[in-house]
């Protein structure tokens, strides 16, 4: 069986490119004889790590499926950025298909909205339409869909497929506090709040690490763009490699505090206790999946109190999260993974 294997591998970032990973590797585990294609060209860096061809015009497809991310909605900002990204996602994610469309196509653990481009909203309506099964990563995604009649009754609500990294083998924490805040604006009240965060945990001998998920997040690093520069004293930066080399080292941690989804979600998986100061509402959406809400903190609406009734409760972390849910819900994208190949 050749089946084409798409998501978001367009600039080495962490989340997309685990994402794709994840659903190769479970597809292989499942058919070990399946041929899997990547879609359209990946960077040279993903190609490299995950090591699958670009599918050619000869070759006879028997599935497309299309992995998690968050592709299928927009980044916040003023009309044009949005214009700007929602053609940027249609020629990603959407421009190759329409030789495809008589391909069994399943969907699995993708974000959807929001799309205020009404031209990216059809594109993604007729696609979804189109599709065998759609499985979104959250009840947001689901409502985004039926507020934009969308038809299709085989749509489903599922979670993000990396919290299926929550069923790894135990591992040694460390006493490590890692932060992942690709911030670049300043917020004045969030840093005073994050230097006190930082005392503490000091104070309690904690290594304090700086980490990034991107390879453009290293270079804005050594750019001197990002809010570590307002901090009183310089950590240890780890530059970003692949998937794999963040996966061993957030293992490792504690505590994470991070402004972005996927460090968020593979150390809460990882059992490392989470700070989140969302940077956007699709990070809301999965704390609050995970019955987790109040550990995330939303800079744009920035509460000091909130982030230290979180603090202060953070020990309790991974005893909140609702895993009888996501037991249930990876159980069902892995199943509905596997009736959809055959």
């Amino acid at each position: 069986m050749n089946i084409i294997v798409h998501g978001s591998y367009f600039s080495n970032n962490f989340g997309d490119t685990l994402l794709v990973k994840l659903a190769c590797d479970y597809i292989i585990s499942i058919y070990k004889e399946a041929n899997i294609f990547l879609a359209t060209k990946p960077t040279k860096e993903e190609a490299y790590y995950l090591k699958y061809p670009v599918v050619t015009s000869d070759i006879k497809v028997d599935r497309i499926f299309y992995t998690g991310g968050g592709y299928f909605g927009e980044q916040p900002g003023k009309f044009i950025k949005i214009y700007l990204w929602s053609i940027r996602n249609w020629k990603r994610h959407l421009s190759w298909y329409s030789k495809y469309k008589d391909v069994k196509t399943g969907v699995f653990g993708v974000g959807v909205g929001p799309i205020s481009s009404k031209w990216f909203r059809n594109n993604i309506i007729n696609f979804i339409g189109n599709a065998e099964m759609v499985m979104v990563r959250d009840i947001e995604s689901f409502n985004y869909l039926n507020e934009y009649g969308i038809k299709n009754s085989n749509i489903i609500i599922g979670v993000d497929y990396a919290l299926k990294l929550m069923y790894e083998e135990s591992h040694d924490k460390e006493r490590l506090l890692i932060l992942h805040l690709p911030i670049k604006k300043l917020n004045a009240e969030f840093i005073s709040d994050l230097k006190t965060i930082i005392k503490k945990y000091s104070a309690k001998k904690y290594q304090i690490k700086i980490i990034s998920d991107s390879l453009k997040q290293n270079i804005n690093y050594e750019k001197n763009k990002f809010i570590y520069k307002y901090l009183n004293d310089k950590y240890e930066f780890i530059k970003y490699e692949n998937p794999d080399q963040l996966v061993v080292l957030l293992k490792k941690a504690e505590i994470i505090i991070t402004s972005k989804l996927h460090v968020g979600i593979v150390g809460l998986s990882l059992g490392a206790n989470i700070l989140s100061v969302a940077q956007h509402p699709k990070t809301q959406r999965l704390y609050k999946q995970l019955g987790v809400s109040d550990y995330s903190t939303p800079l744009y609406s920035y509460n000091s109190n909130r982030i230290f009734e979180a603090v202060n409760n953070l020990d309790h972390f991974q005893s909140k999260i609702n895993r009888e849910y996501v037991d249930s819900q990876i159980s069902l994208i892995n199943n509905s993974i596997t009736r959809f190949l055959k």
